[in-house]
């Protein structure tokens, strides 16, 4: 995966916005603080085509794309003009071909791994050592194959625009019904050590699901990361839908907003270090939701610090309650 974030620096017309920070996320996508609301991190910007006719939207106060002259009124150049909204009406086409695009390859590759039940055969290939290896991580055996997780001995995978390849744990996702999603592989030999997970190419990172045979109930639990929901579900026997996202921002590409939109209870356990980031999905979620802070990783506590039932039911009840 190629890192954009890598010497990026805002184009000058941001400054002309109010944008005074930008963290580069795309090729042509930037986050940053909001110009309208000045909410952290929420605001998404897209510069694919030439200034001022860039795209945006706000996680919070401007959920739907908008036009940069939106904010800007001066920049409002020729917007009346029928070469103007021809220009718009001819890119508003250009953007729904390529989500069409890649809507056939997102469903080509589902059934493809659909077909072929690809986790089935992972699975079926886990050694003694590797299934000592999940049960390491605090997965027993028959959660592993409840589950699906696997092995495989080469994962390829691009790593700053090179090809290399690394044995891989897998993770399949399913959502309700066992329907599959994705793909995620643990790379067990990867170049940088912070980025040993990954997602199949072109399905996205959506939320994982640790009890697919079931309805998301009225009751939450949200985890950073899969093997956390797991470990989570096994040794605290949670009473609760235990549902992971794929990491502290990821919560918003993820899909989880839509699943848990009517849960009457949203505990949100993200690591110790994402508390920023586990209110701002608290805010996403409104008054259901929940922030559980723990001082480690939630597997970490209940595989090496005593994090039995009881005690998480401790912490849930000392969770802070969002307001808005």
């Amino acid at each position: 995966m190629v890192d954009f974030r890598m010497n990026a620096t805002p184009p000058a017309e941001f400054a002309m916005i109010g944008i005074t920070r930008a963290q580069k996320a795309g090729a042509d996508e930037w986050h940053c603080d909001c110009p309208m609301c000045g909410g952290n991190d929420r605001f998404v910007i897209f510069t694919g085509r030439p200034f001022p006719s860039w795209n945006f939207f706000c996680r919070k106060c401007h959920p739907e794309n908008g036009w940069i002259d939106e904010i800007q009124p001066k920049l409002k150049q020729r917007q009346d003009s029928p070469e103007w909204e021809a220009k718009r009406a001819e890119w508003a086409r250009q953007r729904a071909a390529i989500e069409q695009k890649r809507q056939e390859e997102t469903a080509r590759k589902l059934a493809t791994f659909t077909t072929q039940e690809i986790w089935q055969e992972l699975n079926r290939r886990l050694s003694v050592d590797n299934r000592a290896w999940w049960e390491k991580q605090g997965i027993p055996v028959d959660w592993q194959d409840y589950l699906k997780l696997g092995y495989m001995p080469e994962k390829i995978f691009n790593h700053n625009g090179a090809t290399m390849t690394s044995p891989a744990y897998t993770i399949p996702y399913f959502h309700t019904n066992w329907s599959f999603v994705t793909m995620q592989y643990r790379l067990t030999n990867p170049p940088n050590p912070a980025d040993k997970y990954r997602f199949e190419s072109g399905l996205g990172a959506p939320y994982y699901m640790v009890t697919p045979d079931q309805a998301i109930t009225d009751q939450v639990i949200v985890c950073e990361g899969a093997k956390k929901a797991i470990v989570t579900a096994v040794y605290t026997e949670a009473d609760a839908t235990v549902l992971a996202v794929p990491s502290k921002s990821g919560w918003r590409a993820s899909g989880i907003l839509q699943a848990i939109k009517d849960a009457g209870r949203v505990w949100i356990i993200l690591d110790p270090d994402a508390e920023r980031e586990a209110l701002d999905f608290g805010e996403a979620v409104g008054v259901a939701a929940r922030i559980v802070t723990l001082p480690v990783k939630i597997d970490d506590g209940i595989l090496n610090y005593g994090l039995d039932k009881n005690a998480m039911r401790s912490a849930m009840r000392q969770a802070v309650k969002v307001t808005r």
